[in-house]
């Protein structure tokens, strides 16, 4: 975790309609913000902020509900890599999530 932001993410948006990968757009669920990075993350110019508010997290003593925020990177419009970038999760928020990544929302 990042202890100061050192770069900025700027928003573009909603991401749904705009971000496509192999098989076209990407079929988000819940909130799906563009962002660019500066920085790029990890290689990155810009990012899509999955959120969703209601996501289950199950544990051993039962399931929790709460936020979840998963970071994908973009390349132009398309995600280049389908697996998550290693920041955010739950109980994220997308902002917790870029400040996590070392960004400020600006």
């Amino acid at each position: 975790m990042s202890t100061a932001p050192t770069g900025t993410a700027k928003s573009l948006g909603d991401a749904h309609g705009k971000v496509t990968d192999e098989q076209g757009f990407v079929d988000w669920i819940g909130e799906a913000t563009l962002y660019e990075v500066h920085p790029p993350l990890n290689g990155f110019p810009k990012v899509v902020a999955s959120t969703v508010q209601d996501a289950p997290r199950f544990s051993t003593s039962g399931a929790q509900y709460g936020v979840e925020t998963l970071l994908f990177g973009v390349s132009a419009d398309n995600i280049q890599n389908s697996e998550e970038l290693p920041y955010g999760g739950w109980g994220d928020t997308a902002e917790q999530a870029l400040t996590e990544a070392g960004y400020r929302v600006v």
